[in-house]
């Protein structure tokens, strides 16, 4: 199947192209195919930032979850292979962000191909982040880039593994189940408290 696939030369032409086009309303569809594959939220097609300024530079393209959660997306040059400062980028633009204040849940790097060196790397960081969620700034991944013939955008990872969702359970489903199930339990040890 990989054979068949354009690549973003062939597709776009330029790496900032296709950047500038994923931070539109149709464009981040695409980025809500890559966040499916890796376990992350979806973000809102309304509210993608192409080039966001950051001291000393600027991220390919940031999206934001409904909560306001940031998740960094950077592409690879035109060249398509991941190459050492573009996979040292994609975390320090996560942790830049956290920096600045915001939620940081994850970022990706999106290329045509990659060394098994990047992928233990980018396995280390996600690491630490699967042991504290707090620590969403080091959920870092690796997508590859590649087109149909019709140009339809079809992400892929390039090692399986099992997706494991960055953001917990929301608070309302235990309020909820509370309500329904647990109302008149007694809590020990505490002050019962709705």
């Amino acid at each position: 199947m990989d054979n068949q696939m354009r690549t973003l030369r062939e597709q776009y032409g330029s790496e900032v192209k296709f950047t500038q086009y994923l931070s539109t309303k149709q464009g981040s569809i695409y980025l809500n195919k890559v966040n499916q594959l890796i376990g992350l939220p979806n973000i809102v097609t309304t509210k993608s930032v192409n080039e966001m300024s950051i001291e000393g530079g600027s991220i390919d393209v940031v999206g934001f979850t409904e909560r306001g959660e940031a998740i960094v997306y950077e592409h690879q040059d035109i060249s398509g292979s991941a190459d050492q400062t573009h996979a040292s980028k994609t975390p320090w633009y996560c942790v830049m962000l956290k920096t600045m204040g915001y939620r940081v849940l994850g970022g990706v790097l999106l290329c045509e191909n990659v060394s098994q060196k990047f992928l233990d790397a980018y396995k280390e960081y996600r690491w630490s982040s699967e042991r504290r969620s707090y620590m969403g700034h080091f959920n870092v991944h690796i997508v590859k880039t590649q087109f149909t013939d019709e140009g339809e955008f079809i992400p892929t990872l390039f090692e399986d593994s099992e997706v494991k969702p960055s953001r917990s359970t929301n608070i309302k489903h235990y309020e909820n189940f509370v309500a329904i199930y647990a109302d008149d339990w007694k809590i020990q040890r505490e002050d019962y408290k709705k």
